[in-house]
């Protein structure tokens, strides 16, 4: 399946109390940031620095990799899951 690049415009009006760092990104920018989630689940990345410059919520990883949106491991996607737990 060919992939088509889309144009966003718009403000977002995210709920203040149930999201945080809420914006448009690129698609690498996206993967840049799964890339991030599973160094920290594989303890490459510190509470502390995750907490500083988070990537993207575990809880998504999963959903965006179902849709091919991101590339993760089945492995890697094992570890961020036990970050839920």
């Amino acid at each position: 399946m060919d992939r088509l690049p889309a144009t966003v415009t718009g403000d977002l009006t995210p709920s203040a109390h149930e999201t945080k760092n809420v914006r448009w990104i690129a698609p690498d920018a996206l993967q840049e940031l799964a890339d991030r989630t599973v160094a920290y689940a594989q303890g490459r990345i510190t509470d502390a620095e995750f907490e500083a410059a988070p990537g993207i919520e575990p809880v998504w990883l999963q959903w965006l990799a179902n849709i091919a949106a991101i590339h993760i491991s089945p492995d890697d996607l094992l570890r961020v899951d036990q970050l839920t737990r």
